[in-house]
C-alpha cells in the first residue's frame, strides 16, 4: 500500500497550517525507514513546481481540480504510516497513474529547491 504513487489522506503536521490533506508517496522506504511524500493542494501556490491534476481521467482520489506541490519532498516514518493506515484503511484513496507519476517525478527532478541528495535518496534522479 505504501508504494510509489499511492495517494493517502492524513493529518499533516509539517506545514505552516497543519491540517488533513491528501498526499502522494514519491519515494519508497529508505534504509533508515523513511518514505518521501508530496502534498496535494486545493489552490495554486506561487511556485513553478506545481502540477494541475483535473478531477477526471480516473482520478477518483480527487474531490476537485487540485495542484500537486513538487517543490519539496517531505519525509515520514514508514512504520508510523503503516500503523496509521492499518487503524483507518479509508486513508488510502488510490494510486496516481503511471503518466501522472512520470510527470511528478520529472517535475521533482527539475526542481531546484530539493537537494540532489534527497532526490537520490528517494530514487528520483
Amino acid at each position: 500500500m505504501l508504494v510509489k504513487g499511492a495517494v493517502l489522506r492524513g493529518y499533516v503536521p509539517d506545514i505552516r497550517n497543519p491540517k488533513v490533506k491528501r498526499l502522494i508517496i514519491v519515494g519508497a522506504k529508505t534504509k533508515d525507514g523513511k518514505v518521501g511524500k508530496i502534498y496535494i493542494n486545493t489552490n495554486q501556490q506561487a511556485s513553478h513546481s506545481q502540477i494541475l491534476l483535473e478531477n477526471n481521467d480516473g482520478r477518483e482520489y480527487l474531490a476537485h481540480d487540485s495542484y500537486v506541490d513538487c517543490s519539496e519532498v517531505y519525509e515520514e516514518d514508514y512504520e508510523e504510516m503503516v500503523a496509521a493506515l492499518s487503524k483507518d484503511f479509508d486513508r488510502y484513496l488510490g494510486n496516481v497513474s503511471d503518466k501522472d507519476m512520470d510527470l511528478i517525478e520529472a517535475t521533482i527532478r527539475a526542481c531546484k529547491t530539493i537537494s540532489p541528495n534527497k532526490k537520490k535518496r528517494f530514487g528520483i534522479m
